[in-house]
């Protein structure tokens, strides 16, 4: 009995020796900072996918498309795993999204590697902006942005020259038929503090010339 005492708690001190350890050889994860953006006239409800992790419930872009910088809401932040060696320096991102008015729904995938940003460190800085017809972009933060952030320091308004496009697409619809009004009402009532009128109020707002065809280009 004695020896088996010995055995097992040299056992458990060995397998908790071994956890610590792998858990200290475990890739720190990666900080996600995003906003979003749309024109007023074209809302979407968008769902945003990193390294497999869901960051935000369904959510509504439904300005600030045309701002600088181009973002209609404050910036989430959220910490997701690494994906596996050797993608431990690679952040693979999904989008999903339905537009509100036409139903249409669309997805994007990247995978965007943070070596090639070294000036975020740990962090990656996103705006997201939606277009109408499945239109994507998502801008960085220039690295000479991001020493004006950290050094707390302002060479005057921002401009699209303080950004730099990481990603550009324009996205394909998914297959299947488009949301009815119904189904698209549905998901907003769904939707914490979704503003409902207001969406409604701004439904004919002007839009900006579209860049994509809504069919993937």
């Amino acid at each position: 009995m004695f020896f088996a005492r010995v055995f097992f708690a040299l056992t458990v001190s060995l397998c908790t020796t071994l956890t610590t350890q792998a858990m200290s050889r475990q890739p720190l994860p990666v900080t996600v900072s995003y906003a979003v953006g749309a024109h007023t006239g074209a809302p979407v409800i968008y769902t945003l996918t990193v390294n497999g992790s869901v960051l935000h419930p369904p959510g509504i872009a439904s300005f600030g498309a045309a701002r600088v910088p181009p973002v209609g809401s404050g910036a989430i932040v959220a910490y997701v795993p690494r994906l596996s060696a050797p993608n431990t320096t690679k952040i693979d991102i999904k989008v999903e999204w339905t537009e509100i008015w036409s139903g249409q729904r669309y997805q994007a995938e990247t995978l965007l590697n943070t070596e090639q940003y070294p000036w975020f460190e740990d962090e990656m800085r996103m705006n997201i902006t939606f277009e109408q017809n499945g239109g994507l972009i998502i801008r960085l933060d220039s690295e000479e942005l991001w020493e004006e952030i950290v050094e707390r320091k302002s060479s005057g308004p921002l401009t699209l020259d303080d950004y730099i496009i990481a990603f550009d697409t324009c996205a394909p619809r998914l297959d299947g038929p488009s949301f009815s009004e119904a189904e698209v009402r549905e998901q907003l009532n769904q939707i914490w503090a979704a503003d409902i009128e207001r969406l409604e109020a701004n439904r004919d707002s002007p839009l900006p010339p579209a860049r994509c065809s809504g069919f993937g280009e």
